[in-house]
């Protein structure tokens, strides 16, 4: 019954949300919610690190280029399956497909110093699980994609 990370403190109701929010995401509009459901109350300390860059959507906008470097940066993500699978809702929500995968892989590239190889690895690997054990049909992807 304890609550620990970032549901310590979370706000169980929703004046309690929309206060919290206030207080800690200023200025993260239709963000606010997604974040504080993804990280709880650490999601101000994630906001500040989004905020303290330049940053641009990614995946339709489910998260964003600084998002991403703080799951890279501070959460250790270093697979294109963990961001996919466990760190967003992309894959729950039925949200990812090919060019979803490419976008995030060619983000995920140069924070991690991923060479091509890596990358269309990532790419493969990804996509095979995502066939395989969570019943989509992704097509392969044209080697062009995978360069």
């Amino acid at each position: 019954g304890r609550a620990i990370g970032g549901g310590n403190g979370f706000p169980r109701t929703a004046r309690a949300r929309h206060s919290w929010i206030e207080q800690n995401l200023a200025g993260a509009g239709e963000r606010a919610e997604r974040l504080l459901t993804r990280y709880g109350t650490h999601a101000a300390d994630v906001w500040q690190f989004i905020t303290s860059g330049d940053d641009a959507p990614l995946a339709g906008g489910d998260l964003s280029t600084r998002e991403l470097a703080w799951m890279v940066e501070r959460e250790h993500a270093v697979r294109l399956q963990d961001v996919v699978l466990r760190r967003t809702s992309l894959a729950f929500t039925g949200d990812v497909d090919t060019s979803t995968l490419v976008e995030l892989a060619d983000a995920m590239a140069p924070l991690l110093g991923w060479d091509a190889d890596r990358r269309a690895a990532e790419l493969d690997d990804t996509r095979a699980l995502l066939n395989e054990r969570h019943g989509l049909e992704l097509p392969a992807l044209p080697s062009h994609q995978n360069d």
